[in-house]
């Protein structure tokens, strides 16, 4: 489609509009942006008019005064802007998916998530079709024996050999996922899908030639907020075709596994025939791999993730120093009258002495005095008001349950407090709550 830009002269036929919210009739989420569009998918797109007869809209265009016609089809409605930003936060888990179908035919799009023949079918896909992925069910369902979700998908213009687009359809509506292949996409699905080779590419050839990271990866850039427990070079999926073996690790298990074959026992389900593996296709970068785990069968989701995860580390570990640097650049002495002193060394080691009353109540009885103060964690926004960070120590010589305590802390004008957190505090490197009877401690910065 060509954006069609409405002149100056056309202006003396409508009323003046200007372009804020209060003109608006209501808001979309853009579900398939347009190839060099300024709006992009998953975008909150103000509507100002309707146009076409209902089937266009005029929108703001952002790079001049006048207005833009974006067809109704590529968007989701709203009348109020409150549920539009909600669907546009939900909707971020689809922004680059999309999906094509291998046959003709197969699956249709239904008006709903239903096979009953009461069900309409809206359209038929052709072989290699590409659809836009704007939702999913929330559980698997069984059809005859085949097993996966209901996608929700818009339909855009019919698959033509002639040029660009063929027919336009414009419709939204339901796949069952057996027989969609899904991939993931952020400039135009179909170079990408064309890239990818289409309904011809081996995926399991794909899946040996890559090195898998724990989803968590991606949703820790996501968060910005990196555990490096969790956030190794060392972990992933790391397959060797010629070796026929594939290693596995994470924060829980470290196995190689040798296998004889691989067997595709349903459309994007492998086994890998002498382990316990069994490998499912969710995209074309993202896999569920099941596994076992002390006799517990697990499934996990791995990608491919390409950013340098050793970059990444050195960024977290520098904002770390930072926050240690001007911890210490106050003074490398916390002292209290009640509680002892910490010496602060440039390493972030640290000896604390005369700490007696904090047993058993905060520190362990078996705390040597020495340990190490790191900044993993990160305050809730809640509250940021009332505290300045979150400070973990590290004891020397304690079991794993026992080595770690963290406070949140509160720089004064001349020392800091620090405030007992109680074991369960921390989510997702969150700080969410107070402990109800902290105990505060107050040190006064000194130095040599």
């Amino acid at each position: 489609m060509t954006v069609k830009i409405i002149h100056a002269i056309s202006f003396l036929l409508l009323p003046v509009i200007f372009f804020s919210c209060s003109n608006a009739i209501g808001y979309g989420v853009l579900l398939w942006g347009e190839k060099g569009s300024d709006y992009k998918t998953g975008e909150i797109v103000t509507l100002l008019a309707e146009a076409g007869a209902g089937k266009e809209y005029f929108v703001p265009d952002k790079k001049s005064d006048k207005r833009i016609i974006m067809p109704a089809w590529r968007l989701e409605y709203f009348k109020d802007y409150g549920k539009c930003e909600e669907f546009a936060g939900n909707f971020k888990t689809f922004t680059n998916l999309y999906a094509y179908s291998e046959k003709d035919g197969v699956p249709p799009v239904r008006e709903a998530p239903d096979t009953n023949a009461q069900v309409n079918i809206i359209f038929k896909l052709k072989k290699d079709q590409v659809v836009k992925i704007i939702g999913r069910e929330k559980d698997k369902v069984d059809i005859s024996g085949m097993e996966d979700y209901w996608y929700r998908v818009l339909v855009g213009y019919q698959k033509s050999e002639l040029g660009e687009h063929g027919l336009l359809i414009g419709k939204k509506g339901y796949c069952f996922g057996y027989y969609l292949k899904l991939f993931e996409a952020e400039g135009d699905p179909e170079e990408r899908l064309a890239s990818l080779g289409g309904s011809t590419l081996s995926f399991i050839d794909y899946f040996f030639s890559k090195t898998w990271r724990p989803i968590v990866f991606k949703e820790m850039m996501d968060s910005g907020r990196i555990d490096l427990s969790k956030f190794r070079e060392s972990m992933g999926i790391f397959p060797q075709k010629e070796d026929k073996t594939v290693k596995l690790v994470t924060d829980k298990i470290s196995v190689t596994y040798s296998y004889t074959q691989p067997t595709e026992v349903k459309p994007g389900v492998y086994i890998l025939e002498g382990t316990p593996l069994r490998i499912e296709r969710n995209t074309h970068n993202r896999i569920s791999l099941k596994y076992l785990l002390n006799d517990t069968a697990i499934t996990q989701q791995f990608i491919v993730f390409d950013k340098d995860i050793g970059e990444i580390t050195n960024r977290e570990l520098e904002r770390r120093d930072r926050i240690f640097e001007d911890f210490y650049s106050k003074g490398n002495r916390l002292s209290s009258s009640a509680y002892g002193q910490i010496r602060l060394r440039s390493d972030k080691t640290v000896t604390w002495s005369g700490f007696d009353k904090l047993v058993p109540n905060v520190l362990p009885e078996n705390f040597s005095g020495t340990g190490r103060f790191d900044f993993p964690f990160y305050l809730a926004s809640n509250l940021k008001s009332g505290y300045d960070g979150v400070i973990t120590l590290s004891m020397d010589n304690l079991p794993k349950n026992l080595r770690t305590i963290n406070f949140l802390y509160k720089f004064t004008n001349n020392g800091v407090r620090f405030y007992s957190l109680l074991s369960g505090s921390v989510e997702n490197m969150e700080v969410k709550k107070e402990a109800v009877n902290a105990i505060v401690i107050f040190f006064e910065f000194t130095g040599d």
